[in-house]
């Protein structure tokens, strides 16, 4: 199984998938950011060195909770409904989600549009930046992703009749049961520490 644990994995495992649908030159020098604020995947920024604006973003899910160590297992497997997924809302609202450029099953990665230039939707509300247009985008996006699978639409007649994935996604649902609404309340939880840095500002 292939990994993507380094700068160097990422350019390697790219080099065999640039001659397929990657805005990419082959003979380029890729430069490459991990991105570490996420809690479960592995994930990465390519682009060729000198030309941001041509770049992919990378995911991949191992088979355990990445911020928490390989003795915390979860089915990598989620890599794969989440493409699924966002086939679907690229059907149903292309101009709202990331395109899906490449989906490797066998090594669970997610090869995508890179999304520059933006800022995180917490980010701006945790600072008090946000603007109508936000709101105006995501309720755009819900009245498309529903008028376009209603009962009756031939989305929902593919789905219906064996035509898409099995959205049921228990392990996902148990984790977040587990590590946002019970681990974090139960003191002697060992998944349950923030820094001294953070404690001591909390004493004071």
């Amino acid at each position: 199984m292939t990994h993507l644990r380094s700068k160097a994995d990422v350019v390697a495992y790219l080099r065999t998938l640039i001659a397929s649908d990657l805005p990419l030159d082959a003979a380029s020098e890729l430069a490459v950011e991990e991105i570490t604020d996420g809690n479960l995947n592995y994930a990465f920024s390519a682009c060729e060195r000198g030309s941001p604006e041509r770049a992919v973003f990378l995911k991949q899910a191992p088979g355990f909770i990445k911020c928490l160590g390989e003795g915390y297992k979860l089915s990598s497997s989620r890599a794969l409904l989440e493409g699924a997924v966002l086939r679907i809302y690229g059907e149903l609202a292309p101009d709202y989600v990331p395109k899906l450029m490449h989906l490797d099953e066998d090594n669970r990665i997610m090869v995508m549009e890179m999304l520059s230039g933006h800022t995180l939707q917490r980010s701006a509300l945790s600072s008090g930046d946000w603007a109508p247009r936000h709101v105006a985008d995501v309720a755009t996006f819900l009245a498309l992703t529903h008028s376009r699978s209603m009962p009756g639409s031939p989305l929902a007649a593919k789905l219906a009749h064996g035509g898409g994935p099995d959205f049921s996604n228990p392990d996902m649902c148990a984790i977040t049961a587990d590590y946002v609404f019970t681990k974090p309340l139960g003191a002697a939880d060992a998944t349950n520490r923030c820094s001294v840095r953070i404690h001591m500002a909390n004493r004071s």
